[in-house]
């Protein structure tokens, strides 16, 4: 199980390196001043809860756990809530679905805490 939890957070860290990238450029360009989206928020929460999972910290596997579920309410949750089952919904249900069942599984909570 921690062989497949530092997959789920090479992962992570892969998909949400260059949005925090791209979020640090409008930082440094814009200044303080940058409008914050809760996309932008939740990517930089994913980055840092991948790096902590590499390390098989509890807090990380929960943040990932909750990122995903965020993830997943935010993107298919509308249409969740109105019966569209079309085939993107379908599969992106399904993608962080699989995300948050791992991370939550006793055998996932058992290896992070040593």
């Amino acid at each position: 199980m921690e062989i497949l939890l530092r997959i789920i957070a090479c992962f992570w860290i892969l998909l949400s390196f260059r949005p925090a990238l791209q979020i640090g450029q409008r930082l440094l360009h814009q200044g303080v001043h940058v409008p914050w989206t809760a996309g932008d928020l939740l990517t930089l929460i994913m980055l840092v809860g991948g790096v902590g999972l590499l390390f098989l910290k509890e807090w990380a596997r929960w943040t990932l756990l909750a990122g995903a579920a965020a993830y997943l309410l935010i993107k298919a949750g509308p249409s969740l809530s109105r019966l569209n089952f079309s085939e993107g919904v379908i599969k992106t249900t399904l993608f962080y679905g699989i995300f948050v069942v791992l991370l939550a599984i006793p055998q996932a909570r058992a290896a992070t805490r040593r």
